[in-house]
C-alpha cells in the first residue's frame, strides 16, 4: 500500500491508500448507522485487504482507515471469499435480517471470485 500523504482531502481508502475496492457487506440491519465489512485489492502487494468500520450516519465508512496497519490482510482471493462467506449476523441481530445478508455476504464472494486483478478495465 501506498500512502498518498499529498491528498488534499480524505477519499476513502481508494484514492488515499491506492486500493481497488472489491466488495462490502452490511454486518447488521441498517438504521442511520453503518457495520460495514469491505474487502480492497492492494496492486502493489497483488493480495485482498479487509476493515471494519461502524458508526451512526454522521461519520463517512473508513474515514479513520489512513494507514496501512488499518487493514488486515493480505488474503488470497479463496481466502477474501471464505471470509465473506464465513461471516456470521451478530447474535443481538434481528434474525428477520439473515436472508439479505446471507444473500450480500454471497455477492460479495462471487464478486471477488470475479474481481479483475490484471490492472485492465473489465468494460468492453
Amino acid at each position: 500500500m501506498i500512502v498518498n500523504e499529498n491528498a488534499g482531502r480524505w477519499d476513502g481508502p481508494e484514492g488515499h491508500l491506492g486500493l481497488k475496492q472489491v466488495a462490502s457487506i452490511e454486518m447488521s440491519q441498517p438504521n442511520y448507522s453503518f457495520d460495514t465489512l469491505a474487502c480492497w485489492w492492494d496492486p502493489d502487494t497483488e493480495g485482498f485487504y479487509f476493515a471494519k468500520d461502524s458508526g451512526c450516519s454522521c461519520p463517512c465508512p473508513f474515514e479513520n482507515h489512513t494507514t496501512p496497519d488499518k487493514f488486515e490482510g493480505p488474503f488470497t482471493r479463496n481466502e477474501a471469499r471464505f471470509k465473506f462467506l464465513n461471516s456470521e449476523l451478530p447474535e443481538w441481530e434481528d434474525q428477520s435480517y439473515l436472508p439479505r445478508f446471507v444473500d450480500d455476504k454471497t455477492s460479495a464472494a462471487k464478486a471477488v471470485a470475479e474481481f479483475n486483478t490484471d490492472g485492465e478495465s473489465d468494460d468492453s
